[in-house]
Order: C-alpha cells, then sequence, then structure tokens
C-alpha cells in the first residue's frame, strides 16, 4: 500500500532520530510504535512526538454516521467499544467525548438536517437498512459528490487545551509540524528539553465539520480538529535529529 505525504514524512523523521540512536532499540520500524507517532527518549527520559505534515492537518478526528430510521435527530457520532487499556481506542473515546462538550452532533443535526430541508446523505444509503428507493440508478461517486455539495462545512470555536489533552493523554508531551518545528505542550516534559522549544500555543482552534472528499470517488462525514496562527518554534526536529540536542546516551 502506498504511503501519503504524511505517512512518508512521519517515517522520515522516524528514520533519522532511529540512525541517531534517539528511538529505543527493541523498536525498529515506525509501524510498531502503538498510540504514539513517534516515541523517542534521552537521558531524562522517554516520550512519544506527535507529528503533523502542516499546520493545515487535522489534530485528531472523528466519524459521523447517518440513522435513515430517526426523523428527528439522525445525524449521530460513531463510537467503538472502548478498551480504556489500549492508547489507541482511548484517543476515539477523548474524541468522542470533545465532540459531546461542544454538543457538536446536536449542531451537525441543525445545520445537515433540519434547516437543510431533511435531507438524506446518498453517499451512506448503502451500508443502512433502510435505504432510499429509486437511488441505484445514481453511482456511488456521483452520490458523495451530491453530499459534498448539498452539506456544507462549518466550524465550531474549541481550546488548545482540547489538542494538548488529546495527545498528552497517550504520552506524547510534543509535537512536530511541518515548516514550523517542534513544540512543547505545556504539561509534563520528560526529556527536559522545554527550554529549548516553543509552547504550543496557536491563537485559533477550532473543530471542522465536513463532507471529505477523499478522491478517487471516496468521501468520509467527519469532524476534527484544527488550528491557526501558530509562530515558528525555536528548534525544528526536521533540520536537526542529531542526538546532541536529545542529550542522548546509551539505549534502554
Amino acid at each position: 500500500m502506498s504511503l501519503n505525504k504524511g505517512q512518508i514524512y512521519e517515517r522520515d523523521l522516524f528514520n533519522n532520530l532511529k540512525a541517531s540512536n534517539c528511538v529505543p532499540h527493541h523498536i525498529s520500524k515506525v509501524e510498531e510504535i502503538k498510540g504514539q507517532d513517534i516515541t523517542v527518549f534521552n537521558r531524562q527520559g522517554e516520550s512519544g512526538i506527535e507529528v503533523k505534515l502542516s499546520l493545515n492537518s487535522a489534530f485528531g478526528s472523528g466519524t459521523l454516521k447517518f440513522n435513515y430510521s430517526d426523523s428527528k435527530k439522525p445525524w449521530y457520532l460513531l463510537e467503538d467499544d472502548f478498551d480504556e487499556e489500549n492508547g489507541e481506542i482511548t484517543s476515539k473515546k477523548i474524541m468522542i467525548d470533545i465532540a459531546k462538550k461542544y454538543k457538536l452532533i446536536e449542531k451537525v443535526n441543525k445545520n445537515w438536517y433540519i434547516d437543510n430541508g431533511n435531507y438524506f446523505p446518498l453517499y451512506l444509503e448503502e451500508s443502512n437498512k433502510n435505504p432510499i428507493k429509486n437511488i441505484t440508478s445514481i453511482s456511488k461517486r456521483e452520490r458523495g459528490k451530491r453530499d459534498f455539495e448539498v452539506l456544507h462545512e462549518f466550524k465550531i470555536d474549541c481550546t488548545k487545551d482540547d489538542i494538548i489533552n488529546y495527545y498528552t493523554s497517550n504520552g506524547s508531551y510534543y509535537i512536530q509540524i511541518g515548516g514550523k518545528g517542534l513544540y512543547w505542550f505545556g504539561k509534563s516534559d520528560p526529556l527536559n528539553i522545554s527550554k529549548l522549544i516553543s509552547n504550543f500555543n496557536p491563537t485559533k482552534t477550532f473543530i471542522r465539520v465536513r463532507v471529505q472528499d477523499k478522491g478517487s470517488g471516496k468521501y468520509n462525514f467527519s469532524y476534527g480538529l484544527y488550528c491557526k496562527d501558530l509562530q515558528k518554534s525555536s528548534f525544528d526536529l526536521e533540520k536537526n535529529t542529531n542526538p546532541s540536542w536529545l542529550g542522548s546516551s546509551g539505549n534502554p
């Protein structure tokens, strides 16, 4: 399976850090890391580092579904069976909690259904027990395109703490953003490098709700955390993966 640009960026950072002896020996490939993008260590301790290709990336996301048998509040949040001991699944639960905190699903039902002529999404109908009649003649690609045109994206203000809590809950206390650099989330500092890098302090954070065009005729109904207006960090991990800045010595 081919990698997207974000996955390539993450892999290249991992390989450079691995070559500089900043990744624990028992981790040989980035795919082996669970719940974090990259895990690094130094004399002070160990931490995950979240990796984003650019500031335009989503900082956590969730999925929206539609119940065709509910004529009042059909849009709902896709919730999995959560295992509190599994870091990957816990991050999904945090996104659900953030959505509930800002009453996201109520706003989706208002914007996309109640105020939108009780519009039924066409792209999702195949996975429901009560499909819309007389729709089989329209290709799934065209159905998704129609939903994309009708269900306009909208934003809900949130706080930077929502993003910070999302990542630090799984032990990632720093974040590397392409074109911006490496930031500290302002909580625990297990690597003792907070004085070397800038704080993660965007001036605007929001939840973006949209029909996401994923290309090749595929669409996703999603909500995600985004931010804007973040000053460049005083340190960029992309340009400096030398272990000296981490104070590495030996490997656990």
